[in-house]
């Protein structure tokens, strides 16, 4: 085993792959670092491989460490820093959901975030949609939906065998017989030890309060060098305490989507999804299909 991570998860879907990575790291050949997201490509790579590496020190002599930081997949430059730091000999996950699914979920989470102040998904999905066609920077909701082209960058880079694409659906209707397959992609055997009930962190729908909204906009104002010299498990533990503090949260119902909005948004993703399969080789009717009109 090296010190560095060889076993990455860059997304697209927070739910699913928090539930893979409680899994996996179960594994005894599987360890990991100081926290699930590390952020080193997107968020600190200015820190130096050192400051990556030391996150992974108390880590058990395994055959794998993972890093399942879901902003990897949206931008080439992170990808391009992954190879040029870990090399071509890694292991890549793909959680991969209906785009659609994918956009609600994100929205829901940037409104318990505070990040998100729109409460109309049909507006905030607009917006966004106008902003991408505007080529308006990065934004939140509808390019992150466009797997075929954020898995293009990996696949320029690393070789297609050390890659696995996992649909989001699949594992959450079955997810022993989905994480066997990945341990044996990995060369690893089902070592009998493994809880796979552990369907974590299933999507709750949320209002965030106003002092929500004001104390994500402080945190944003701290400096990343500031924020780097912070261990992560201490800044996991204060963003707990704040998310408990300042946020009211209710049990998430299905029935806040908008069917309307969500068939024409599939409309907007259809020739990617189409890309997508042909790029994976994968049959994907169980997203196009959901919410076509009756």
């Amino acid at each position: 085993m090296g010190d560095l991570p060889n076993l990455i998860c860059p997304g697209a879907q927070k739910a699913g792959t928090t539930t893979l990575y409680q899994v996996l790291r179960q594994h005894r050949d599987i360890a990991c670092g100081d926290a699930k997201e590390p952020q080193f490509f997107d968020k600190f790579f200015e820190n130096g491989v050192d400051w990556y590496r030391k996150l992974y020190k108390n880590a058990k002599d395994a055959r794998y460490l993972m890093d399942f930081t879901p902003g990897y997949m949206s931008e080439e430059i992170f990808v391009e820093r992954m190879r040029q730091t870990l090399g071509e000999d890694i292991r890549i996950l793909f959680m991969l959901r209906n785009p659609v699914d994918r956009m609600y979920s994100a929205y829901n989470m940037f409104k318990k975030a505070g990040i998100e102040s729109e409460n109309d998904a049909r507006k905030a999905f607009y917006r966004d949609f106008g902003d991408y066609l505007n080529k308006a920077g990065r934004t939140r909701y509808f390019r992150d939906g466009l797997y075929g082209e954020q898995i293009s960058y990996f696949m320029e880079r690393f070789p297609v065998e050390n890659m696995k694409f996992i649909i989001f659906e699949e594992f959450t209707k079955d997810i022993m017989t989905s994480a066997r397959e990945i341990f044996d992609f990995l060369g690893l055997d089902d070592d009998g030890a493994i809880d796979y009930g552990v369907w974590a962190n299933k999507t709750r729908a949320v209002k965030a309060t106003k002092k929500a909204v004001l104390t994500r906009k402080a945190a944003n104002l701290v400096p990343r060098k500031l924020l780097a010299v912070v261990p992560l498990k201490t800044r996991k533990f204060m963003r707990h305490v704040i998310y408990r503090t300042f946020l009211r949260t209710r049990a998430y119902d299905d029935s806040v989507k908008d069917h309307a909005l969500c068939a024409e948004m599939m409309d907007k993703y259809m020739p990617g999804i189409k890309d997508l399969e042909q790029i994976i080789g994968r049959d994907l009717s169980i997203w196009y299909g959901k919410y076509q009109e009756s």
